[in-house]
């Protein structure tokens, strides 16, 4: 969808607009759905289990690592290191603390 919408504007009695009508197709197209940037999966599979960003993310697909290293054309090793490289770099787990109750 690109360029002008063909919209019908429907008003009240005092010539306040209260609905918009669009075409079928425009609607459909506004109103998709879209696949989050990053799955819940992925975050929570970093947060809860602390995983790397690359490793929650083969998890999520279903893929080992040696699938991962041949598609990268790396060795299953060097993809191992990848992902423990990674961990905790960008993410710290704070441990629990209880308030003081007053």
């Amino acid at each position: 969808m690109s360029g002008h919408i063909n919209t019908q504007i429907i008003k009240d009695s005092s010539g306040n607009p209260l609905y918009a009508v669009i075409p079928y197709t425009d609607f459909i197209h506004l109103t998709r759905e879209y696949e989050p940037t990053i799955p819940n999966d992925v975050v929570w599979m970093t947060v809860d289990k602390g995983f790397s960003l690359v490793r929650a993310w083969r998890e999520y697909k279903g893929l080992s690592q040696e699938a991962v290293a041949e598609k990268t054309g790396i060795s299953q090793a060097a993809y191992s290191q990848m992902e423990r490289l990674e961990d905790g770099r960008w993410f710290v787990k704070i441990p629990a603390y209880s308030f003081p109750s007053n």
